[in-house]
């Protein structure tokens, strides 16, 4: 295949239409100086045109070789090969770090449920010691009260006992003994009595006193105790 010609032929062409028209605007007596200014201007800019074509051409023989654009896209091509080859290289190790990673979490994971569980129950534990400090507080402030109660009625006792009325003390004493009889026949009987047994008793107990609060422990007071022990264990 011969090799192709450099593409200047359009400009010898352009050259020999300008020309003639130049030529013949003053054969047929034209005079337009515009348009005579104008050809001269289109001369000069293809006679440099040529000039540097062809100086491009004396510099690189194989600019106008027609095997120039292919082989520069087979080039193009194997680049953007390569680099698909390489990014796909480097998907698989990013996969690959990507699937070890999600090994490394999986007890990472379990740590974590682990420790859910853990502050679940620390959490659960929590509300339980909460509400136990609260009703400590409610029976803190409840056997404050109780005391204060015995307290008053002990210098009410006193009180009426320095001044010798009976007739009060024994109002009083009628008083205390029908509402511990009502809290003891109350249907929550269960309750007080096992207060009672726990609590009061022992309070009796050390200060020598019998259960029933008398002083001294006589035959009556004795069968007094065992009844009272009777029926709390029964109940």
């Amino acid at each position: 295949m011969a090799r192709r010609q450099p593409r200047l032929s359009h400009l010898d062409l352009s050259t020999t239409s300008l020309l003639q028209n130049f030529i013949g605007c003053f054969n047929w007596g034209n005079r337009d100086k515009s348009r005579y200014i104008h050809m001269l201007e289109e001369l000069k800019q293809i006679e440099e045109k040529k000039e540097k074509a062809l100086a491009d051409f004396a510099q690189n023989p194989n600019i106008f070789n027609s095997s120039t654009p292919r082989n520069a896209i087979e080039e193009q091509i194997k680049i953007v090969k390569k680099i698909s080859l390489e990014l796909r290289i480097e998907q698989h190790e990013v996969k690959s770090t990507i699937e070890g990673l999600e090994k490394e979490l999986i007890p990472m994971k379990e740590e974590v449920f682990v420790y859910y569980d853990q502050r679940r129950e620390m959490l659960k534990q929590k509300e339980a010691a909460q509400y136990c400090i609260s009703k400590l507080r409610q029976t803190f402030v409840e056997m404050n009260g109780m005391y204060d109660e015995y307290i008053s009625l002990l210098s009410n006792a006193k009180e009426l006992a320095r001044n010798k009325d009976v007739a009060a003390l024994w109002k009083l004493s009628h008083q205390q003994v029908e509402e511990f009889m009502s809290e003891w026949n109350h249907p929550y009987v269960k309750t007080f009595r096992t207060n009672y047994k726990f609590s009061i008793l022992p309070s009796l107990s050390d200060r020598w006193l019998s259960r029933d609060g008398r002083i001294g422990f006589g035959d009556d007071d004795r069968e007094t105790l065992r009844y009272i022990e009777d029926i709390c264990s029964i109940n």
